[in-house]
């Protein structure tokens, strides 16, 4: 048995093996044992972040609609929050959760959760630095890589669309001049968010 999965937008077609991965059947299992009190969920595999997901649906108590992501493969639940996560440090190994918190203009506290539930998940582990065994840094698993990896296909798939779309409609000069707005936004807008991680920083270095 086989699965199909086709996108339109970009014409191409993807089969999966039903057997190397979750059933309809056990990621409805999982959902009514994971979120249970909803009546009548749906289940169909989609795609998401690059890859294949079991997309369930169901109907909340104030009557709209709400829709939870499971990984094809291992049937794993995954949040965005998650996936922009996974994919941040993998790209950067052994950073650490002040980092990840400063980059992302977030508290430590919101980090951490997310950490955590990255490292249940076995996307994430935790080393102690060799110099300071005090701090705590965070590297992707081979999984959370190959999820990390996913997203990043994915996103530059789609900014590729859109700059094409952009090209077509304004000119490549047009397009050129306003990437060099952004990226004179861009460093406008780091430096005054190092100034301000400066001012709030104490004088002894915080521990992870």
């Amino acid at each position: 048995k086989y699965y199909f999965i086709y996108l339109p937008k970009s014409k191409k077609a993807y089969l999966y093996q039903a057997n190397k991965g979750k059933s309809e059947e056990q990621i409805l299992n999982t959902f009514n044992d994971e979120h249970p009190g909803h009546n009548n969920p749906k289940c169909q595999l989609g795609w998401y972040k690059g890859m294949p997901v079991w997309e369930v649906t169901y109907k909340k108590k104030n009557g709209n609609y709400g829709y939870v992501l499971y990984d094809f493969g291992n049937g794993k639940e995954y949040s965005p929050a998650e996936v922009h996560m996974i994919t941040r440090i993998a790209e950067n190994p052994g950073i650490t959760v002040t980092e990840l918190a400063r980059r992302g203009n977030r508290t430590k506290g919101a980090i951490s959760q997310v950490v955590k539930r990255l490292e249940e998940k076995g996307l994430v582990e935790k080393r102690k630095a060799a110099e300071n065994c005090s701090r705590t840094l965070l590297y992707a698993t081979e999984e959370g890589r190959r999820l990390g990896q996913c997203h990043k296909e994915r996103d530059q798939r789609r900014i590729e669309r859109m700059e094409k779309e952009l090209e077509t409609q304004v000119g490549r000069e047009a397009l050129d001049q306003f990437y060099d707005v952004l990226a004179c936004m861009y460093e406008a807008m780091k430096a005054r968010r190092q100034l301000v991680q400066q001012e709030k920083e104490p004088c002894c270095p915080d521990k992870e």
